[in-house]
């Protein structure tokens, strides 16, 4: 239980004669009304300090903090269902304008400057305590675009948002993959993701991936320049005899890679869609279909099947 605001107990009034109370002392802290002063023989009773909740220094962010995210106590019980004030204050008395909307107000930022939490929720800022490691690899830019919240959470809008700050499991981020391009995903709760589409060969929901992992490749999720042959007949249609006839990625995937090695259109790497733009401006795709025209590495297409 907490301490009352107040100052220290007063003493308690000096005894009078018999029958002659003496005055009680001003009541110092107490948790729900302050103790009186000792009296004399018949002294009055000191006076009650203020009710307070919370423990001292509560206000402070690593203190207050921690509880609101890890919910020991419910914040509504006493600040009203919409967080603005009944029989304590309201929350937006003491935050930031704001605050309701502002993803780091309360999951900080100190990796990343979109809210995914670079921390575990109840955790210090900067304290290392992180239990997914890739929050910030899939909110930026690198291999691929950079990823929405939506790909693995419904995403919040305010911290009253259902499934987020009060739900009923505190402490917790839901995964939920159904809005995003991994829509049969699924994730065990420590960290390893399976039927995915990203992580995958881009032939289906067959991906895979552990956190804490090495960084993401060109080989990581299907097979690079120097795939062996059998990883190379994993891919679809003719992907396999084009590279071992010297053909790289960017023969064909332009828009995505020039050498094969290295991406510079992160946007359209892993978006759900085929890129196809050749080197070769003597040759067309037709991806309704999936049949090349034209010709192409010395070789002449006609209506090809890929």
């Amino acid at each position: 239980m907490g301490q009352p605001d107040g100052g220290s107990s007063g003493d308690g009034g000096a005894g009078g004669d018999p029958g002659g109370g003496g005055t009680g002392g001003v009541g110092g802290a107490a948790e729900v009304g302050g103790a009186g002063g000792a009296g004399g023989t018949s002294g009055t009773g000191g006076t009650g300090g203020t009710f307070r909740f919370h423990p001292p220094d509560f206000e402070r962010p690593d203190v207050h903090g921690p509880d609101m995210e890890l919910q020991r106590m419910d914040c509504r019980d006493c600040h009203a269902a919409d967080l603005t004030g009944n029989l304590g204050p309201s929350c937006d008395s003491c935050h930031t304008v704001g605050w309701r909307w502002d993803c780091v107000f309360c999951h900080g930022a100190d990796d990343n400057l979109t809210g995914a939490p670079p921390r575990d929720l109840g955790a210090l800022p900067m304290s290392g305590s992180l239990a997914f490691l890739a929050h910030t690899v899939h909110v930026n830019e690198g291999i691929s675009q950079a990823y929405d919240c939506t790909e693995c959470h419904r995403k919040p809008s305010n911290v009253l948002s259902i499934e987020h700050a009060f739900d009923d499991t505190p402490g917790q981020g839901e995964v939920r993959f159904s809005m995003g391009l991994s829509a049969a995903g699924n994730y065990n709760g420590v960290g390893a993701c399976s039927s995915l589409y990203c992580h995958g060969n881009g032939r289906g929901n067959n991906g895979s991936a552990v956190d804490g992992s090495a960084s993401m490749q060109c080989d990581s999720c299907h097979p690079g320049m120097a795939a062996s042959e059998n990883q190379l007949d994993t891919m679809s249609g003719e992907h396999s005899k084009h590279v071992r006839e010297g053909l790289n990625c960017g023969n064909c995937h332009l828009d995505v890679t020039e050498d094969g090695l290295s991406i510079r259109g992160p946007l359209l790497h892993v978006d759900g869609a085929n890129q196809i733009r050749f080197t070769d401006l003597a040759i067309n795709y037709n991806p309704a279909t999936g049949r090349c025209a034209g010709d192409c590495h010395g070789k002449e297409h006609e209506d090809k099947s890929w």
